[in-house]
């Protein structure tokens, strides 16, 4: 990172009052030997106010090194605690804020290491390219599925990979979104007994994944489970016997009620094919009445694959499936918030029918201004050719504005997921080989109208597996997950953070 400007330097202030500030500043017990923390190290931000900051550094040695060490971090947001949780991710000691004497502090204490400056600075990131100061080393020995991020960390559903930079991992794993250190204190023991295929991350940081499991640390779960920020089964969260197949879909309602798609006929002993929305403590929402539900041409279980939520809370619902309570639709519709249908929203003859599997709607963005964006497996949408990527206005047409050309072509070809960026431009990862004729391996970044960001440069892209699985944007990167062993050139462990 390139710096523009430095905001503020703050000095050391030692003070030896010590139990009187530990009381102030708290005392967790990751604090280091506070029997004998006798130094302080406190720094003055009492005027200190955020413009453009987004990075903080700090200089650190151990006791009798010749010279200091320089730790840089990005902020996961623009305030003194999102500065704190920074440089608490050194995990020496412990920073907090205090207030004393109406002058405002961070401050440490440690007796094995001495502190130097603090930065709070902006900085001028590269606009792409890989963000080294997140390390991820040999990074997973196989393929990721899904993530979310919660609180400067990230959480990724493992797939089929053991390991991360060596060290044992279970179908999920906490990792520093700063400095990619993975968090060993989150333990889900055995983990789950097969895929969990999506993770979503309520408010309070609760995990919910679902997938293909019926265990989870030993414990029944039938496809799905609620975990503790500790890596535990949230036991308040009560499913019983759970799905009866396979689910690959979960999205938290603004109310914290749970939206959940998939395969299935049944949840805890209740008929409801492919989607159910569940209440807080894990019982269904029967306010949501799907009738018959959604099931394919053959009368048989109908594949939900996505959920898109309007801020209205309407719903939209994309998938492999055929009909929907008994009427056909072709792979997307937009439900009212008690499960009827929005008949404002109209697809005509949606997606192109079912051929051997290959046809379906696995990602769904709904814009600010009420766009859809879609993505999956499809090659027309209500007899417009689409090649796996298509932009509906707000009634279900087609938006000519979206100009996608012959769309994404070469490799398996499919889609599996489509993020937005503050300034509308989207991120797309999948697998596929190109876009609109012009070769692009398994990441891109389109214009709001749908051209290519020549300016967002990937080289050879994604390479060396089945291609990318999911993509999130955090601060001014964007973590990309799924099975691949480098980028453009670089190895990079089925996980990599990128500039953007």
């Amino acid at each position: 990172m390139a710096l523009s400007e430095v905001n503020i330097s703050l000095n050391i202030q030692n003070n030896r009052d010590y139990p009187q500030q530990i009381n102030v500043m708290g005392n967790p017990a990751n604090l280091l030997d506070t029997a004998n923390a006798t130094r302080e190290f406190r720094y003055d931000v009492t005027t200190f106010i955020f413009t453009n900051e987004n990075s903080v550094s700090i200089q650190y040695k151990l006791n009798g090194a010749s010279s200091f060490t320089t730790f840089n971090g990005i902020l996961p947001s623009k305030t003194l605690q999102g500065v704190v949780s920074v440089l608490n991710t050194l995990q020496i000691g412990y920073f907090n804020t205090y207030t004393q004497l109406g002058s405002t502090y961070i401050s440490t204490y440690n007796n094995n290491y001495t502190f130097g400056d603090i930065n709070i600075f902006s900085t001028t990131s590269p606009s792409y390219g890989i963000n080294t100061t997140f390390v991820s080393n040999t990074g997973f020995n196989n393929g990721t599925f899904y993530s979310g991020i919660f609180n400067n960390y990230i959480y990724i559903s493992n797939a089929s990979a053991s390991t991360y930079n060596g060290t044992p991992v279970k179908s999920i794993s906490k990792i520093n979104a700063t400095n990619g250190v993975l968090d060993t204190t989150f333990n889900t023991g055995t983990g789950a007994n097969s895929l969990i295929y999506q993770l979503a991350i309520q408010t309070d940081g609760k995990i919910l994944a679902v997938g293909a499991f019926t265990t989870y640390n030993g414990n029944t779960a039938s496809r799905i489970v609620r975990i503790n920020t500790n890596g535990t089964i949230d036991s308040t969260f009560v499913t019983g016997t759970g799905f009866n197949s396979d689910v690959y879909a979960v999205s938290i309602q603004s109310d914290g009620q749970i939206l959940v798609g998939g395969t299935f006929t049944q949840y805890n002993g209740t008929t409801t094919n492919g989607l159910v929305r569940l209440n807080t403590d894990g019982s269904i929402d029967a306010s949501l009445n799907i009738g018959t539900g959604f099931l394919d041409i053959f009368a048989l279980n109908g594949g939900v694959e996505s959920i898109g939520l309007q801020s209205d809370g309407k719903i939209l619902v994309g998938g492999t499936y055929e009909q929907f309570n008994g009427v056909t639709n072709n792979k997307i519709i937009r439900l009212n918030t008690n499960g009827s249908v929005d008949s404002s929203f109209n697809i005509g003859t949606g997606f192109s029918p079912f051929i051997a599997g290959n046809t379906l709607v696995q990602t769904i963005i709904v814009q600010t201004d009420g766009k859809v964006l879609l993505g999956g497996i499809f090659s027309s949408y209500n007899g417009t050719a689409a090649n796996n990527i298509i932009r509906l206005n707000t009634n279900g047409s087609v938006d000519s504005s979206f100009v996608y050309g012959t769309g994404f072509t070469g490799g398996t070809i499919y889609l599996s997921k489509i993020v937005l960026q503050s300034n509308g431009q989207l991120v797309v990862g999948g697998d596929f080989a190109q876009y609109n004729g012009s070769n692009y391996k398994n990441i891109i970044r389109l214009n709001t109208n749908g051209s290519i960001d020549t300016s967002w440069i990937v080289g050879s892209g994604f390479t060396g597996g089945a291609g990318v699985q999911d993509v999130e944007i955090y601060l001014n990167t964007i973590f990309v997950i799924g099975n691949f062993t480098a980028f453009n050139g670089t190895p990079q462990g089925n996980i990599s953070n990128l500039f953007i």
